[in-house]
């Protein structure tokens, strides 16, 4: 049973990985073609605020513009790091401005420099990951669908079973690299706290949910 159970959370663990990439990559792609010379090129040039490379429409954002769209979008107060005052960002496509996607377009962005976002009692923040980890909202697992995919959460979760106890590590293993936090669990209650997106804790708890049945 223990081994069944550990494949059976690699392949849906992977799918919980899969998702969250998608998430990271997926909602700041473009910007990750900012490695090639004339994207950087754009960076370093003058101030246009938009140009076309390679018959694409390329804009420049500063970090005071995405805090403003982030802010606009969930309609809550957005307080911004001033660790990327100075730094710029580019998107290709559509302008976010146009996009009803922007916010998690700037949170995917955010994401690629080290940042996320926590919100508590109707305030937003733009934090490093370590303090991501640590001002992340206490939330309770039936109410992460009201949470925004890209917000990052703690959530306690109780284990029934010892296979599923015996996955921690797996579990450690499947957060999102750098942000992600799995506290130990407790031998005696099986309570733990995984921290993460939003979008992967709720994953993760679904995949453990299925193991314990």
């Amino acid at each position: 049973m223990q081994n069944s159970s550990k494949w059976l959370f690699r392949a849906l663990t992977l799918g919980v990985a899969t998702a969250a990439l998608a998430f990271t990559l997926s909602s700041s792609s473009d910007s990750a073609s900012a490695q090639k010379p004339n994207y950087e090129d754009f960076l370093k040039g003058d101030r246009k605020e938009v140009t076309e490379i390679e018959g694409q429409q390329v804009w420049r954002y500063d970090s005071k513009t995405l805090i403003a769209l982030l802010s606009k979008n969930l309609g809550i107060p957005v307080l911004g790091p001033q660790a990327i005052g100075g730094q710029s960002f580019i998107h290709s496509g559509d302008k976010l401005e146009d996009s009803p996607q922007a916010d998690a377009i700037i949170a995917g962005m955010l994401h690629g420099t080290g940042f996320a976002l926590v919100v508590q009692d109707g305030l937003a923040r733009v934090v490093n990951f370590s303090e991501a980890r640590a001002l992340a909202s206490t939330v309770a697992a039936a109410d992460l669908a009201n949470h925004k995919a890209y917000e990052v959460v703690r959530v306690v979760v109780k284990l029934k079973s010892a296979d599923a106890f015996d996955l921690r590590d797996q579990l450690v293993q499947s957060v999102t690299p750098g942000l992600g936090q799995v506290l130990p669990f407790d031998a005696g209650t099986g309570s733990g706290v995984i921290c993460d997106y939003a979008s992967n804790v709720r994953n993760l708890i679904a995949a453990l949910a299925v193991i314990e049945e």
